[in-house]
């Protein structure tokens, strides 16, 4: 079942230079966010400022309001309480610019 490869495909965002993720976004951004959200959340609570940015904008961005409410708190923290890494990546502002959305 696909749902079951979401984690192996977000993997893919890790780095948008590998040439595949820029295609992985796109088929995963075509997904229900509701779908989506669990795996994403917990990107989004992890360590890698880098990650949570790509995830935020190749996926996240592209949703429509009521879908980002459903990572709101995620994205809240990173927005307003950004590890030096989240900021060093401004991974905080894409938060922020999902939230004003």
């Amino acid at each position: 079942e696909f749902q079951h490869r979401i984690p192996y495909l977000l993997e893919w965002l890790e780095d948008l230079n590998w040439p595949v993720a820029i295609h992985v976004a796109f088929l995963l951004r075509q997904q229900e966010p509701a779908i989506l959200r669990p795996y994403i959340s917990k990107v989004l609570q992890g360590t890698d400022p880098l990650w949570k940015y790509n995830c935020l904008s190749q996926i996240v961005f592209y949703w429509p309001k009521n879908h980002v409410e459903l990572l709101k708190l995620d994205l809240m923290k990173i927005a307003f309480y950004p590890s030096e890494d989240e900021k060093a990546e401004e991974t905080n502002l894409i938060a922020k610019d999902i939230l004003k959305k």
